[in-house]
């Protein structure tokens, strides 16, 4: 956290993320992932457990388990 109130703090995400990552916290509907690159969404999903935005942690958790099993359902089809 800065000591000083006008101190400037480097983050190591892309604006993009950050982007994502704040509308998890206004008085809004969430943003649609669905969309979203893997990479991006990877990326996002870190910044939610660094900073703990618990409103996105539910979301991300659902996303890595549909990514899961589809990857696991493509992998049995293919054998």
């Amino acid at each position: 956290m800065p000591s000083q109130p006008n101190e400037v703090v480097d983050l190591t995400e892309t604006s993009e993320t950050l982007e994502i990552l704040f509308q998890f916290m206004y008085r809004r509907p969430q943003p649609n992932l669905q969309d979203l690159p893997f990479a991006q969404f990877l990326a996002l999903a870190e910044a939610v457990e660094k900073y703990g935005v618990f409103p996105a942690q539910q979301v991300c958790n659902l996303v890595m388990a549909y990514v899961s099993y589809c990857t696991l359902w493509a992998m049995l089809k293919a054998e």
